[in-house]
């Protein structure tokens, strides 16, 4: 592997792992200490954090 192709794949891992930490801080903060009072019922828990982690996957992947 050459040290370019190297160094762009740390970097992506790093970017990534600060996202997803940074997404989990967030979900922590402020996803589910507000949203937990307004669901209904577990399945709607779920639901609403599954949405959650699918909005995050499309903004890291530039859709």
């Amino acid at each position: 592997m050459s040290s370019l192709k190297r160094r762009i794949l740390e970097n992506g891992e790093k970017r990534i792992t600060n996202a997803l930490q940074h997404m989990l801080h967030m979900k922590n903060e402020h996803y589910y200490k507000f949203k937990i009072k307004i669901a209904k019922n577990t399945n709607e828990l779920f639901e609403m954090a599954n949405y959650c982690d699918m909005l995050f996957w499309a903004i890291l992947m530039g859709i």
